[in-house]
């Protein structure tokens, strides 16, 4: 017996609901609580435009039905991706954020507050989920004393829509003026790269690692005149970041300084970044993360008869190649 068509939305959404596992991931992908999904599917409340594209975005297989179906009981450009509202950085995410803040332990609140941020900026920017897409934050580098210079960014977080959801777990690369987020961190203003041959003039070794990529937009995240690093978003698509995005990466930037300890800013007279080497030098600096950081742990442990702090020994691991870099960097010139 064929199964019937749903005569609505709702009533699309309310089979899919049923499973409570599937409601509580389509709960999570909108960040909204599963109450309300019941609420929109029994028509107890309506969803707001951006909630219904998101909601097409979390339900793929679903997609063209669904769409079908409410553009039945919509305007057109309300389920337009490229519509002013689809640009908005949601309340129900803005209060998450919130929540991640006053309830993580400090520890945690970079890592958790970031990537929940990263996702639900592809969640608005990368609809259709074409792949290729990646989002950076690179983080200032704590300078070596209280009176001397940031002298580099690290790339702490990068995600990639390559089908699916990629986080790259290996150690990352450090970024200096050479970098389009370098002159955004250095100049305290966002830049946006709108072609690959704008990149590749504007920054050439850059660009040499960005081939895949034609469109770029690198934001700095400030607090009060100082700045903790850069948010970058890059696209397969050339010319893809509308006004009305580029005020959301905006507005992202800003959230993303509450992901950031106050000590992690600094005032834009202390940023005096150098220059760091491609990334193919680079990695061979960066595959020995891991070992130096067990040799330097271990060797610690034997000095001190004490279990050392990891993070510490970490940083202090980064320390060092920043410094290797940046002087490979200087011979390259």
């Amino acid at each position: 017996m064929q199964e019937a068509h749903p005569q609505n939305w709702r009533e699309l959404l309310r089979d899919v609901i049923r499973d409570s596992a599937e409601r509580q991931r389509i709960a999570d992908a909108l960040s909204i609580n599963p109450i309300t999904l019941l609420r929109w599917a029994n028509g107890a409340s309506n969803p707001r435009p951006a909630n219904l594209r998101q909601l097409l975005s979390a339900l793929p297989e679903h997609r063209e039905l669904l769409m079908d179906l409410l553009s039945q009981e919509m305007r057109e450009d309300i389920l337009d991706e490229g519509s002013e509202h689809a640009e908005e950085v949601p309340l129900s995410f803005y209060q998450h954020v919130l929540n991640m803040y006053v309830t993580v332990p400090a520890r945690l609140q970079f890592l958790m507050i970031s990537r929940a941020i990263l996702e639900q900026v592809f969640r608005q920017l990368d609809l259709h989920r074409q792949g290729g897409d990646i989002a950076v934050i690179a983080c200032c580098m704590a300078p070596s004393g209280p009176a001397e210079p940031v002298r580099s960014l690290r790339e702490c977080v990068s995600v990639e829509h390559s089908p699916t959801w990629q986080e790259h777990e290996e150690p990352l690369g450090y970024l200096g003026l050479e970098s389009l987020e370098g002159y955004a961190v250095s100049t305290g203003r966002a830049l946006v790269i709108y072609t690959s041959e704008e990149l590749q003039t504007m920054f050439p070794s850059y660009a040499d690692q960005k081939r895949q990529l034609a469109c770029s937009a690198a934001h700095p995240i400030c607090r009060q005149e100082k700045v903790a690093g850069c948010l970058t978003i890059s696209s397969c698509q050339p010319h893809y970041f509308t006004p009305q995005r580029l005020k959301l990466i905006k507005a992202y930037a800003e959230l993303l300084a509450l992901a950031f300890e106050a000590a992690n800013f600094y005032p834009f007279e202390r940023i005096s970044l150098g220059t760091m080497p491609p990334p193919d030098v680079q990695q061979t600096y960066l595959r020995s993360f891991r070992m130096r950081v067990t040799e330097a742990f271990q060797q610690a442990q034997r000095s001190q008869h004490l279990r050392p702090d990891i993070q510490q020994t970490e940083e202090q691991i980064w320390k060092q190649l920043e410094q290797e870099l940046l002087e490979a960097g200087s011979h390259d010139k």
